[in-house]
């Protein structure tokens, strides 16, 4: 069925985003912490001149992640909970991305076929984002990969935005 509104697209992508949010958050301290995730609160917490170091040693995986990681994990602790739960929101944050770049593609792209009702696929496309297993361990690890995935839609609404308004703040918000 047709969602017809954006009124009823919003309060639709709203419903995606609690679920999201509710499936992610339902057992994020259910496990104890495995290897890679006792390595990134190790790494968050080394001295700084040492995570600093990081971002010149070749095989270093995600010092950006654990330089951000570091002040969450001083306010919030070193729980499970506390290092996975960046993880789930930036779960959470990709649903809204995945509508508002599909959204902004639809746009760009052609007049569609007239039988073709193409105006779901925002919300198709969030509710892939928000069920699907693989993003949904992810954004209950502390590790990057769900916060890549965030940063990756970001950065092509990014781009977007810049190619079609050509502010040059915007490609500095792109190139940021």
């Amino acid at each position: 069925r047709r969602i017809s509104s954006p009124a009823r697209a919003r309060l639709a992508l709203l419903a995606l985003c609690l679920a999201a949010y509710a499936a992610r958050l339902a057992s994020l301290a259910y496990q104890s912490l495995w290897r890679d995730e006792v390595d990134s609160v190790r790494f968050a917490l080394r001295p700084l001149a040492e995570l600093m170091g990081m971002f010149t040693t070749p095989g270093d995986n995600g010092p950006l992640f654990f330089l951000s990681l570091r002040p969450w994990l001083a306010v919030a602790g070193q729980s499970e909970f506390a290092l996975r739960f960046p993880a789930a929101w930036a779960g959470v944050l990709a649903v809204p991305l995945t509508y508002a770049l599909a959204r902004r593609l639809l746009s760009l792209a052609r007049r569609p076929a007239r039988t073709l009702s193409l105006s779901n696929v925002p919300l198709v496309a969030a509710l892939f984002i928000a069920c699907n297993p693989y993003l949904l361990w992810y954004s209950q690890e502390g590790k990057m990969y769900a916060l890549l995935v965030a940063l990756v839609l970001a950065v092509h609404l990014a781009f977007l935005a810049a190619l079609e308004r050509g502010r040059w703040w915007r490609w500095l918000l792109y190139l940021a």
